[in-house]
């Protein structure tokens, strides 16, 4: 989970296998420093206007090298910096 500018606040496991990193090392931190390429990824960053959802197939360099086809969907939060968002 990434705001909407992008800062990661929580990867699920999975994520984390395929980029090969701890969940902890990725909190804090933009969604794309975690990998290079991705230019669709890059460009979707905001979602614009009324728009609250968003899916995006993207092919990304992690950082061993390897390549990885990805499927992402940004949504648009749903709560507010002090409400969770469900």
């Amino acid at each position: 989970m990434a705001s909407e500018g992008g800062i990661v606040s929580f990867l699920n496991r999975t994520a984390c296998e395929l980029l090969g990193i701890e969940e902890k090392m990725a909190r804090g931190r933009h969604l794309l420093s975690l990998f290079t390429q991705g230019d669709e990824l890059r460009d979707a960053f905001p979602l614009s206007g009324a728009e609250v959802e968003r899916r995006i197939d993207s092919r990304l360099l992690l950082p061993d090298g390897r390549t990885l086809e990805a499927g992402f969907t940004l949504q648009r939060s749903r709560g507010t910096a002090t409400q969770p968002p469900y």
